[in-house]
């Protein structure tokens, strides 16, 4: 079974055994990082705006973004999960219109 998603944690530390909290706690976590990746500092609005159209791709803890070559506001980044009757294993995602595979590792 194969899942193409936006979201996905591998090892998710436990925030009082509440999912809701994990959720939220790595959506936080991903969109502050992502801001960061934006370099915001002392600058303006239109320095930011200029700084998200040349951001080609930011991987967080749980989402990736990817943006679109006709549109700079549409997330077009999506993680493709395997499931092997245990668990989901991360085994790829897209930017854009471009695979990207996760090598294996070997025991």
């Amino acid at each position: 079974l194969s899942i193409i998603t936006n979201y996905f944690v591998e090892q998710m530390d436990i925030i009082d055994n509440i999912p809701v909290e994990n959720d939220r706690y790595y959506t936080g976590y991903d969109l502050a990082s992502f801001i960061m990746a934006l370099n915001p500092g002392q600058k303006s609005r239109m320095e930011i705006s200029k700084n998200l159209s040349e951001l080609d791709h930011f991987r967080g803890i749980s989402q990736y973004y990817s943006s679109n070559i006709d549109n700079r506001n549409l997330n077009v980044s999506l993680q493709i999960l395997e499931y092997n009757g245990a668990q989901f294993l991360q085994q790829g995602y897209f930017q854009g219109d471009s695979l990207h595979l996760i090598p294996k590792n070997t025991p």
